[in-house]
């Protein structure tokens, strides 16, 4: 069927390659933004959205009781949005911060103060693999801005 007549249907292809690209979550996070502003200008206003380095990536922080499946959930989440997943273990397993090993000895103590969890993940957000993800910038980034206003 000729793609230019009526009715104009969409290859099937099309849903593959939005689906690997994350076109779909684009679109929906675009259009609930220009619902919420009503800009006066919708267009600009879709340029301004796709040009933003971190709307692509949403900070999720999953939170619950022991067993719950917790770091299951992330890993899930984090290989489906493609961003990172920072676990407290691997936190306090970094050898070449001098933050880690003060949390190590202050865990062997018996808790890691809420100021060095802080510090512990603002280090790792500043990380390379969180960069491209993550902007300090940003404002969009309620993680990093709680952490760096915080504490």
């Amino acid at each position: 069927m000729d793609a230019t007549q009526k009715p104009l249907l969409i290859p099937p292809d099309f849903a593959v390659y939005a689906e690997r690209h994350g076109l779909f979550q684009l679109y929906e996070r675009m259009m609930q933004e220009l619902i919420v502003s009503q800009p006066e200008d919708p267009l600009e206003a879709m340029l301004a959205i796709l040009k933003r380095p971190s709307d692509d990536v949403p900070t999720i922080v999953i939170h619950g009781p022991p067993a719950a499946g917790k770091r299951t959930m992330c890993k899930l989440v984090s290989q489906r949005l493609r961003c990172v997943h920072v676990v407290p273990d691997e936190l306090l397993r970094d050898e070449d911060s001098l933050i880690a090993q003060e949390a190590q000895s202050q865990l062997l103590k018996g808790k890691v103060q809420d100021r060095t969890w802080a510090e512990l993940i603002k280090e790792r957000v500043m990380k390379s693999d969180c960069l491209t993800k993550v902007t300090a910038k940003s404002g969009d980034d309620v993680l990093l801005n709680v952490v760096i206003d915080n504490y």
